[in-house]
């Protein structure tokens, strides 16, 4: 379970096209996007990798997190990628077959991989296992890192910061509810939201309470930090936007359904998903609706000013101010669409039988 998979494939499409015979099949047909589509959009293709999953198999999630690729496989098997090749650095079992992973974080060199009662800290560069403990109490939010704590929720209500060197609680702090939602570390806070809709700022390293604040609904989106602001989805069909330093409401929009999708922040627009209704744009400065994109749309990143949007089938870039399409492109082999950052960053197109194709901005 240590080993690299055998059947473990990369095909780096620079290379793959070097030395083939005529009788081998095109690598290029294996790509998720062809580079004439990719350039439409404003790509270009980077790499191509293939997990070679087992047949009749699938991808249960995937993230990018800083220069690494991580995808999480049928049984607990993790794979990890470097994001700049596309090279596969290791690929382990993690913990039981039947422990449930949440998202990894990543807290320096080390990659802490945790389920509802454990956590798995590896080495990023061997694939060692480092460390593997209990968590004090059962969680069902994946981990903020920071400082090398990692900070949960618990269903009962409880936010507690483990230290990932040793193992030990180092704090812990009572909410009113069941967490659900992620903790989100920004600057020198960590906000963490109970499924009742009260939320609280806290210091990182010591669970210091900056302030707590109620919303009227249930929360069950992961909220949205930047520098500024905090932007909380509620299932009381309402969109809040929050001075994220003294808690005070900055604007509040209602829709016509409970909000359960988290929002997204690029450039001065908040998108959120609105069931039946499609994603609604909003201005992040005052909350005044901009335009709207169909039901289904997932906005990606921003890319030259203008917005990257996956439906299933499709990629398109739309014009940022108006909302119309600009260039529209047929994906169908895509199945998600991850992002390495909100803005003129890379993409990378990810189909569940395991391949994955790395695009960059056509102007790097």
């Amino acid at each position: 379970m240590n080993m690299l998979r055998p059947g473990v494939l990369v095909l780096i499409v620079t290379a793959g096209l070097m030395g083939c015979h005529s009788k081998q099949p095109d690598p290029m047909a294996r790509l998720l996007l062809q580079p004439d589509d990719a350039a439409l959009l404003g790509y270009r293709v980077q790499w191509h990798s293939d997990l070679r999953i087992d047949y009749g198999s699938r991808l249960n999630d995937a993230w990018v997190i800083g220069d690494l690729v991580v995808a999480y496989e049928p049984d607990n098997l993790v794979s990890v990628l470097d994001a700049n090749s596309g090279k596969p650095l290791w690929r382990r079992g993690v913990g039981t077959e039947q422990e449930r992973l949440s998202a990894p974080a990543r807290s320096g060199d080390n990659l802490a991989i945790s389920s509802e009662t454990h956590v798995h800290v590896y080495s990023i560069q061997t694939g060692d296992l480092l460390m593997s403990f209990p968590l004090k109490y059962l969680v069902n939010t994946p981990p903020a890192v920071t400082s090398n704590l990692a900070i949960y929720g618990s269903p009962q209500g409880r936010v507690f910061a483990t230290d990932l060197a040793t193992g030990y609680a180092v704090w812990e702090y009572q909410m009113g509810a069941a967490i659900n939602t992620h903790p989100i570390i920004q600057g020198h806070m960590v906000v963490v939201i109970d499924h009742l809709g009260d939320f609280a700022a806290l210091d990182p390293l010591t669970s210091e309470l900056i302030y707590r604040k109620p919303t009227h609904g249930h929360i069950s989106a992961d909220p949205i930090v930047d520098d500024d602001h905090i932007y909380i989805a509620s299932e009381d069909y309402s969109l809040y936007c929050f001075n994220r330093l003294n808690n005070k409401q900055v604007w509040k929009r209602v829709t016509g359904h409970p909000l359960t999708a988290s929002p997204m922040l690029a450039g001065r627009m908040v998108f959120q998903a609105v069931p039946s209704e499609g994603v609604h744009v909003f201005d992040r400065s005052d909350g005044s609706s901009l335009w709207k994109l169909p039901p289904l749309s997932r906005p990606i990143t921003m890319l030259n000013g203008d917005v990257l949007v996956h439906r299933p089938g499709w990629l398109s870039i739309v014009d940022a101010e108006t909302g119309e399409p600009l260039e529209e492109v047929r994906a169908k082999s895509v199945h998600r669409v991850l992002v390495d950052g909100p803005r003129d960053g890379s993409v990378y197109l990810v189909r569940d039988d395991g391949r994955i194709t790395k695009l960059g901005p056509s102007g790097r």
